[in-house]
This record gives C-alpha cells, structure tokens and sequence, in this order.
C-alpha cells in the first residue's frame, strides 16, 4: 500500500535542538564548578569525577526515558496520572541504578553511598529531583516536535480531504451519473409516479449530502448510512434482477461520527466495475458495527480485460477504480493505526474489507 509519509521535523533541526540542550546543560555545569573555584579543571569533573557521572548519567537516561518511552505513549492518550508516575519511578530508579553502578565501579568508594543512610537517602532524593527536571524539559521538547508534526499532519491532510472531496465531488455531479439517474427516474414517472417522486426526493438528499453536509470534518454514521440506503437504491432502478445487489447492515451505529465519504467510493466502484449484474450477488456489501469498531466489505465480480503487457508484468486490473490510492492516503492520516485494509482479487472477484476504529459523537 502507498501512503503519503506523516510529515517530520527535519532530523538535523532536531539533532542540534538536543545536542544544544546538552551543550547548555554542560555549561551550567562547569560555570558552577568555576564559581565555587574548584581545584579541578573542568573537562576532568565533568567527564571522570564521581560528582560529574552523577550529575550527568541518570539524568540523560531519565531524559530519554521520558522522550522515548513515556511520553509519546502516554500523554496522548491523557494519561497523565500514570504518566506521573512513570516520571517518578524513572527518576528514582536511574538515580539508584547509576549510584549503584558508579559505587560498584568505585569498589565501594562512592561518596553519595558511602555516608550515612540519611545521607545517601538526601542524595538519591536530590539526584532524583534534578532527573525530573531533566524528564519535564524532556516532555516539553517532545511535545514541541509533536505540535509541529501535527501542524504538518493537519495540512497533509487538508490537502488530501480537498483532493477526495474533489474526486468524489467530480464522479457524483458527472453528467453521466446524473442524467442516467434523471432518465431512470422519467421512466418511472409514467408507471409509477410515486416511486418516480421518492427517487427524486433521494436524488435531491444525495446532492445535499455530498455538497454541504460531506464539507464537515466528521458526520454522524447514521448520517453516512443513510447515504448509502439512498445510493443503493438509485443504483437498482436500472438493475434487472433486485437480487444483483446484497447490502446488510448490522449493529448499533448510534452515537457514532466518520469521516465523511469513507466508504462511498469503494461501493460506486463495485457498480461500475461489476460485471453479470443479471446475476444474483454480483455485488455484496456488508457493514456491521461493534461498540465503536465498524468493518465495512464490498466485492463485486467482474470480467477480465486483456491488455498489452510487458513480460514482468502482473495482470492488471480496473477494478481499484476512483482514487483507490488517494483513499488509502486519506485513511492513513485519519485513523493512523486505527484501520486495516485488505483487497483481495481472486476467481474474477474483486473484494475490500476495511476495519477502522471510530469517534464517539463529536460532530
């Protein structure tokens, strides 16, 4: 599958933002060592004294606990109680972990351990209260990159729904489309006038659907659904056999918001890719909903088209039809690690089934 890469921050912006953190930290360090007029020379405290492991080791390990571990996992997901106590567990227990070291290191020479339990407990407590400086700072850049990433996201993916929403725009106001529907409705108008004024009446909800309420960030599902029960329809007025399209709806869709035009195009490929409409299931479309889990499946069988190839080629086929790649784009930055997509081609049949975990109501 093709997707568009989540946007980044430049690797080099974010090198010199960490090696200008150290860098400064390192110098607070040594203007202290020079304001106290220590005998030793700052190179020597900072990179072989007990003192320098101490004030350097824990807090680069808590550091990167924090921007690696901690936080991108749990901050997102507002757990922050647990975040909380993450920072302090990890803060305390780098600070024991490389006292212990540095003491086994030293053959029990240590002086932070070596001292009295109160002692040695202050010291850890002060070596743990500088780390958790250290893991704040570390959650505030992360959150920075993040914010900026984000921002890069929300463009992407502007671009991507205005792309979508244009393709989609383009396939449902064709002449094509319309006039066929228009044509199908005025023959009805003579046998049937009430069903000719029903199909009229969805026709008009289609158009207002896709050109004002599919403008939104999120719909209702039910809203989504709807949409489809009308599509359908529309669709089996020039279907000779009713039985040609299979569409179940199972579950509670209540409560729940997609992004608008998910699915849509999956199914307007289905019927115009399907071949043997006469025939019973040359369409199959199936939506169930689980909790807030919706699984979408639509196949439809087709016929095969022999074309010119080259000799490494694998056959081709039409039936990914509007925007297969473009939609696939859309879902990887909508429901990032949300979502599956699997499609399959086999016996002339072609099939899609997309699981995709929603938002409750917030449209």
């Amino acid at each position: 599958m093709s997707t568009s890469p989540r946007p980044t921050m430049p690797r080099t912006f974010v090198a010199v933002l960490h090696v200008g953190y150290w860098g400064l930290y390192l110098l607070l360090i040594a203007m202290m060592v020079i304001a106290n007029r220590m005998r030793t020379p700052v190179p020597q405290f900072l990179f072989t004294s007990s003192a320098g492991f101490l004030l350097i080791a824990p807090n680069v390990l808590a550091f990167y606990v924090q921007y690696f571990l901690l936080t991108p996992r749990l901050f997102p997901r507002r757990r922050f109680r647990l975040l909380a106590l993450g920072s302090v567990l990890t803060a305390f227990g780098t600070s024991i972990v490389c006292a212990l070291l540095l003491n086994l290191a030293a053959g029990g020479g240590t002086p932070i351990l070596r001292t009295s339990l109160a002692n040695a407990a202050a010291g850890i407590t002060w070596l743990s209260v500088l780390a958790l400086i250290h893991m704040t700072l570390a959650m505030v850049i992360r959150g920075f990159i993040s914010w900026y990433e984000d921002i890069g996201v929300k463009e992407q993916l502007r671009q991507k729904t205005s792309e979508v929403e244009g393709a989609l725009l383009r396939a449902r106001l064709d002449p094509h489309f319309l006039f066929n529907t228009l044509n199908n409705i005025d023959v009805l108008i003579t046998r049937d006038a009430a069903a000719a004024s029903r199909y009229v009446n969805q026709l008009s909800e289609i158009l207002r659907f896709v050109l004002y309420e599919a403008r939104a960030e999120r719909v209702l599902l039910d809203a989504e659904l709807a949409y489809f029960d009308k599509y359908i329809a529309l669709q089996r007025i020039r279907l000779t056999n009713p039985k040609a399209v299979a569409y179940t709806l199972s579950g509670d869709s209540r409560g729940l918001s997609i992004a608008p035009m998910l699915l849509i195009p999956f199914i307007e490929n289905a019927f115009k890719h399907a071949a043997g409409q006469r025939e019973d299931n040359a369409i199959v479309v199936a939506i169930s909903v689980e909790q807030s889990s919706l699984t979408f499946v639509c196949s439809n069988s087709y016929q095969s088209v022999t074309l010119p190839q080259h000799a490494n080629e694998a056959p081709t086929m039409a039936a990914g039809g509007l925007g297969r790649e473009l939609m696939q784009q859309r879902l990887q930055l909508i429901y990032p690690k949300r979502h599956t997509l699997a499609v399959s081609d086999r016996n002339h049949r072609y099939s899609v089934r997309l699981d995709v975990t929603l938002d409750a109501r917030r449209v």
